[in-house]
């Protein structure tokens, strides 16, 4: 999301960016998308990444170097969800952020019901926000690792009133069908690098044992099926012994 907001007495952009897991690269993509809305707009941005879940942090900060010359500095913010009492948010009434309350700490079942009473009576002449608001509280506390189970129960067990509303709601219904449709490419994608790292392994510890620990770690190493499919054509046509270990000790694939 990339909005206009008054900030320091000048317009600014402000571009917010959620995570729900860790990325390496977080600090290079968010430094791309900065300078397209700089391009675009012209204005200052002001860039925040929002973790839903429990991850790997990343530092939010780049430096670009050439040798000793500093090419590029950039900086952003981060929120860690988990890191926040989700307790300030209820008693300030800020329903805005109600959706993302199973993310937060010292959240139990008690509160999120109040907070859906509160989302009842604010939105209910609305069941088109109503059922988005259910809907986005709903994936959130079931991939969420701070509320007790007996608590995300008995919450579930309070959405299930809603079922027929997120049924009759054509949003909610796309983001699921968009789900699953990511889910199995993703499971798919998975899948085929497990088989193609294995596939890596077994060639060079049957044809070139020698190498087998290093094949293992540059396995691990290398994320996408197609990198490792040309990892282990390139070992089996590479001349010598002296070849194939500089291709297994190469950076590994982006």
């Amino acid at each position: 999301r990339a909005y206009r907001m008054q900030y320091r007495n000048a317009l600014h952009v402000f571009h917010l960016e959620f995570q729900a897991k860790a990325d390496p690269l977080m600090a290079y993509r968010m430094n791309a998308y900065h300078a397209e809305l700089l391009l675009e707009y012209l204005r200052p941005v002001i860039s925040m990444v929002i973790y839903l879940f429990k991850s790997d942090v990343v530092e939010p900060f780049l430096r670009e170097m050439s040798g000793e010359e500093e090419l590029l500095t950039f900086r952003f913010r981060v929120v860690p969800l988990w890191t926040m009492d989700g307790r300030q948010f209820v008693e300030e009434h800020a329903l805005s952020m109600y959706t993302l309350l199973p993310t937060m700490k010292n959240v139990d079942a008690r509160m999120l019901q109040q907070a859906i009473d509160e989302m009842i009576q604010y939105y209910g002449d609305d069941e088109q926000k109503l059922a988005r608001r259910v809907f986005w509280l709903q994936l959130f506390l079931r991939r969420s690792t701070m509320i007790t189970p007996d608590d995300k129960k008995k919450v579930l067990e309070r959405l299930d009133v809603f079922d027929q509303l997120l049924e009759e709601d054509e949003f909610v219904q796309k983001q699921r069908a968009l789900g699953r449709e990511e889910g199995l490419a993703e499971g798919l994608a998975i899948g085929a690098t497990k088989i193609a790292r294995q596939t890596l392994v077994n060639v060079v510890q049957i044809r070139f044992p020698s190498l087998e620990n290093l094949a293992r770690q540059k396995a691990e190493l290398t994320q996408r099926a197609e990198d490792l499919s040309a990892l282990t054509n390139a070992i089996v046509a590479a001349a010598d012994e002296a070849s194939r270990r500089s291709i297994l000790s190469s950076s590994p694939a982006a």
